[in-house]
């Protein structure tokens, strides 16, 4: 699909809708390589970056753009690329200034402001800074609890908000703050019994009562 999609913005320097599809099977093939070959990684996400760029006076490409700089970050942390990493977070950031995205007091889940927002804290986190990166993540899940997601009945949003409580106990752990991620994963642990009553011995509810899932390895 990606490869499908490049080939239509090398056919038309006008085409729109492929330039946005490159966007988003960009991000989505980037985020599966990331952890486990990040140098592919980078370089689906900067072709990504380069046919939004080329997307003039369009809002929503700006956020796309902005949302895959943020997921690049952790390939680029990876490939031990840091300052590049700090780049791009930084510039992500003051796209959605740009935008009126950002500062909010509600946050939704699915919005390219609450992935920025995490990148940055995780890039703290990443530099030693687990205490500004905490401070961040219980930033974020407040506003995020600001915009009342429905987790009782939407599963899509029930799984973000669980992989948010996930990744803020993860580094509640690694500030040896065992008591506070105990309480931050009782919380993810609560979503998903409520959804074992509603959906009882459904494979997936269960596989996240079970586990915390894979490790956010920043």
């Amino acid at each position: 699909v990606h490869e499908l999609a490049v080939a239509g913005v090398r056919r038309d320097p006008d085409d729109f809708t492929s330039r946005t599809r490159v966007g988003t099977t960009g991000r989505e093939l980037g985020d599966i390589l990331r952890w486990h070959a990040p140098a592919e990684a980078d370089a689906v996400y900067d072709v990504a970056l380069i046919r939004l760029a080329e997307i003039r006076d369009n809002v929503k490409a700006r956020r796309d753009r902005a949302e895959i700089l943020a997921h690049s970050s952790y390939a680029l942390r990876r490939l031990k690329r840091t300052a590049e990493a700090k780049r791009r977070v930084d510039e992500a950031l003051t796209i959605l200034t740009e935008t009126k995205d950002y500062p909010a007091d509600r946050i939704a889940l699915d919005s390219e402001l609450c992935s920025v927002l995490q990148a940055v804290a995780d890039h703290h986190a990443a530099e030693g800074q687990l205490g500004l990166a905490l401070e961040e993540y219980d930033r974020l899940l407040e506003k995020v609890m600001a915009a009342a997601p429905d987790v009782e009945q939407d599963l899509r949003t029930a799984y973000s908000l669980s992989l948010l409580y996930r990744d803020e106990a993860r580094l509640h752990r690694a500030a040896g703050a065992a008591d506070k991620a105990e309480a931050v994963e009782a919380k993810r642990l609560a979503i998903w019994k409520r959804w074992s009553e509603k959906l009882p011995d459904n494979p997936f509810v269960m596989r996240q009562l079970a586990l915390e899932g894979p490790e956010n390895t920043l």
